[in-house]
């Protein structure tokens, strides 16, 4: 498979029959729903349904060449393997040729068990690596916080979601981590570009595409009876197909040779090894998560210690400010005693004012009698004077 696609629209190629082109595409869209090696391949000659061409045709016949010389290799979903949800994202920057359009690709992962994927021509056109990046990020995010919701239905809480990418820039959120991963451990990169086939072979395996031959299935057969790992395809009619389908292969001479399947012995080794540096990188990136929750345990504790003693003082406070209401209480009990002291005095005096005024207005009174009496003496004095003065002159 070649680094990059050479397909484009190619305005001066010949022009095929557009019906039997759409049929093509449409069973390849249907495969691609459980084979999600060739999702972007299909993808590709999907962009050129309206108008395609003779070079178009030829990519849809390899597709079908490849399917067939893979016709044995399947999902696989171990029984051992965790539960937790992580994702990986990637963008392919400019991939259209014709538009310059950029490819987001994404993977999300039950444990080891690939559970959705996708690949997607992105609607506006990038300016930049990053704004390919960010947007990759975002679809893929909302894919998980779909998913996220979707579990919650069956009592699965999902924190902290790993998500990787390879920008190298860490972005942490409540629900979502965003981590750095190497080009070369992003599985993401199948979905948005033509990949070398030894890079296409060494991710297969990691996204849980394994070979279904005769041999590869009675040891998965016996794994999963020592409880190492399980196939979750309960029809044995199926096994019992593929059986039939690679034993018929093998007569018609399809199979690799016995170089081949060492080479695929290899390449099964060095996909092993990729996933032990996932597996590594996963463990490390817990055990910083760990020592990220040690040290907010630590800052908390902190914290904790600096409120209770926040809180010894103010028990202290309060203490002081009760004694010092308590005074204050007794003080404004001596005054409110000498107010009522004064209070009373003012009755008193009160009293002994109103009995004055009435002493005063009988003394008033009694003047007048008198200023009254004296009055009548002087008519009377008035009157002898007037009888003596009378009396002595006859």
């Amino acid at each position: 498979m070649a680094e990059r696609s050479d397909l484009d629209e190619d305005k001066g190629g010949k022009l095929i029959d557009p019906t039997r082109f759409h049929g093509m595409v449409g069973s390849l869209m249907y495969l691609s729903a459980s084979t999600p090696d060739i999702v972007f391949a299909v993808c590709m000659c999907a962009w050129y349904q309206a108008k395609p061409i003779e070079m178009h045709l030829t990519a849809i016949k390899q597709i079908f060449r490849y399917f067939k010389g893979t016709i044995n290799m399947g999902l696989w979903y171990p029984k051992d393997s965790g539960f937790e949800l992580k994702a990986f994202a990637d963008a392919d920057y400019a991939g259209c040729h014709d538009i310059r359009r950029s490819t987001t690709g994404s993977a999300q992962f039950l444990g080891h068990r690939l559970v959705s994927w996708s690949s997607k021509k992105q609607k506006s056109t990038a300016i930049s690596t990053t704004e390919a990046e960010y947007i990759a990020l975002s679809g893929c995010c909302t894919q998980i916080l779909w998913m996220r919701s979707q579990l919650r239905d069956y009592r699965f809480a999902f924190n902290k979601i790993p998500m990787y990418c390879d920008n190298q820039k860490q972005v942490e959120r409540k629900v979502v981590e965003l981590y750095f991963v190497e080009a070369k451990y992003q599985l993401a990169d199948i979905f948005t570009k033509a990949l070398p086939r030894e890079r296409f072979a060494i991710l297969l395996p990691l996204l849980g595409v394994k070979q279904m031959s005769p041999e590869t299935l009675k040891e998965l057969q016996d794994e999963s009876v020592s409880g190492t790992a399980s196939i979750r395809k309960s029809d044995t009619s199926v096994l019992e197909d593929l059986k039939a389908l690679s034993w018929k292969t093998c007569q018609e001479g399809s199979l690799l040779n016995l170089s081949d399947h060492r080479d695929t012995e290899i390449v099964d080794l060095k996909a092993q090894l990729s996933l032990r540096e996932v597996e590594a990188m996963e463990a490390i990136r817990l055990r910083g998560q760990i020592e990220n929750v040690e040290a907010v345990e630590v800052v908390r504790a902190g914290e904790l210690k600096s409120l209770k003693e926040q809180n010894v003082a103010l028990k202290g406070r309060v203490t002081a400010l009760e004694s010092a209401t308590v005074a204050k209480d007794s003080e404004v009990a001596k005054l409110t005693k000498v107010l009522s002291s004064l209070q009373l005095s003012c009755d008193d005096l009160s009293i002994k004012a109103s009995t004055l005024e009435c002493e005063k207005d009988k003394l008033v009174d009694q003047v007048s009698e008198l200023e009254a009496t004296c009055s009548g003496l002087r008519d009377e004095v008035a009157g002898y004077k007037l009888r003596a003065s009378s009396g002595c002159a006859g």
